[in-house]
């Protein structure tokens, strides 16, 4: 009977150090929580390291290995992604002879060098292993990575970095929308092309702001890396300009848009004055001041991007 208590006893016990555990486990706030990168690489291992490479090391404790590593030369480049809500997403770039590079954001990928087409026949292996290219024709490879902040306002950051005996940054750049590499003159050397969003009243954000469209044009100069030479391409443009001069001859009601972005045109391309001539053709008498006042404030937008 005394041994039929006891187990009784027993099993009691049990039965309420089971039911604490549950009900102080549910009790605890779990929303602030963060996985360790111990924890998570159960779940994300590290990439496998070549022999000589040190193994790449989390930016911080929230990062966790996202599953994109690239060898170029003698470089890893990783992603890694995290929980947090501001620089959530990182891209490493190690070397065994040099400190680890991280560029963080809301957004980072790896950019493929974009004039190497979609081709259904090539398979992920093949982009994969052509993410980098000699894009200055200087015998190293570039390697391209793109940022985001994140929210609606389509600004994003490239940087191209050139992965030679160092690493070196040769161009960090906003830019509004897309970017592309070209050969516009065809000397074996990649141009870049950027979207760029250009404001008059010069204040990004603002309602009371226009904002027009334009395509940049850089070129890599050495010792500099990728500087602006939009007024050196001025053939690149003859077709929009021819476009829009069409479309503003046979318009009737002048439409404003069309003659500041006319003006803008001109001015990439180091013709400041014709920006100028066709705000005084184009624009009734009544409006010429407050249209100088829009085409100077363009034009200061516009003042790091123009050609020196």
């Amino acid at each position: 009977m005394k041994r039929k208590h006891k187990s009784f006893i027993a099993l009691t016990l049990v039965i309420t150090s089971l039911l604490l555990i549950f009900i102080t486990s549910n009790l605890i706030d779990r929303s602030n929580f963060r996985a360790s990168p111990t924890a998570w690489s159960t779940i994300f291992p590290l990439p496998t390291v070549p022999k000589g490479f040190p193994t790449p090391f989390p930016p911080s404790e929230n990062h966790y290995y996202s599953g994109n590593t690239y060898k170029i030369s003698d470089y890893l480049i990783t992603t890694w992604d995290s929980e947090l809500l501001n620089n959530r997403q990182a891209v490493t770039i190690s070397s065994p002879n040099q400190k680890q590079i991280t560029i963080n954001d809301w957004s980072v990928s790896v950019g493929r060098i974009h004039h190497l087409e979609y081709d259904p026949q090539k398979t992920l292996e093949w982009f994969q292993e052509n993410i980098s290219e000699d894009t200055n024709n200087d015998g190293t490879q570039e390697i391209v990575i793109t940022t985001s902040q994140g929210g609606n306002n389509g600004y994003y950051t490239i940087f191209v970095y050139s992965l030679g005996n160092n690493i070196e940054l040769i161009l960090n750049k906003v830019y509004f929308g897309f970017y592309r590499f070209q050969d516009i003159n065809d000397d074996g050397v990649l141009e870049i092309l950027l979207k760029q969003g250009v404001l008059s009243e010069f204040r990004p954000g603002s309602s009371l702001g226009r904002f027009f469209p334009v395509t940049e044009i850089l070129e890599y100069v050495p010792q500099k890396g990728y500087t602006q030479a939009s007024c050196k391409f001025s053939n690149f443009y003859k077709q929009d300009i021819a476009t829009l001069e069409n479309v503003l001859k046979f318009d009737g009601n002048k439409d404003t848009t069309i003659i500041y972005r006319l003006a803008i045109y001109y001015s990439y391309i180091g013709k400041s004055e014709l920006a100028t001539k066709i705000i005084d053709e184009q624009i009734p008498q009544e409006d010429i001041s407050n249209a100088k006042t829009v085409l100077y404030e363009l034009q200061e937008s516009l003042k790091s991007e123009l050609c020196p």
